[in-house]
């Protein structure tokens, strides 16, 4: 005898969902400190217990030391629900620039890197409550050939 399928319903099935979030981020570049501002922006999906999303993300700072940074990346996230806070884990490529002020030359590097992300629903609404501003935190570590970045971002979001 087959076993019943699972039920659907407006709690299970999977739906659209958009974010935009940005924040404050600190980074060791090879134990160089820096620091500035980052922007992500996702498309994907979720339903009651999972999320999962594809997402472009800039950075612009500075070291220290007065170096301009920016990178560019793209990448993946997925999210467990376990409402209102989120568990994430997440990996992207993209690039690393830093613009040296002795030759005025720029630096580039392809990065790859992860990053383990935990957020919370500030303020939530929707037939699921699905529709978020969010707080979040994550800590992010990539490699740039033989250099390696780490460090935390703060940042608040809205999830659609």
């Amino acid at each position: 005898m087959a076993a019943d399928p699972p039920p659907s319903g407006p709690d299970r099935d999977g739906r659209l969902s958009l974010f935009a979030e940005g924040g404050y981020a600190f980074r060791e570049i090879n134990l160089v400190p820096a620091h500035g501002g980052d922007l992500r922006i996702g498309l994907g999906a979720q339903d009651h217990k999972l999320a999962g999303y594809a997402y472009m993300e800039g950075g612009l700072g500075r070291t220290f030391g007065g170096l301009r940074t920016w990178d560019i990346r793209a990448g993946g996230l997925a999210e467990w629900r376990l409402s209102p806070v989120r568990l994430g884990l997440g990996a992207d490529l993209g690039y690393r620039f830093v613009v040296r002020r002795s030759v005025d030359y720029t630096m580039w590097s392809l990065v790859v890197g992860g990053f383990a992300q935990a957020s919370c629903d500030a303020w939530s609404w929707g037939p699921r409550g699905d529709h978020a501003v969010f707080v979040a935190a994550r800590f992010d570590a990539s490699f740039l050939f033989y250099v390696f970045e780490f460090g935390p971002t703060v940042s608040l979001g809205l999830r659609y």
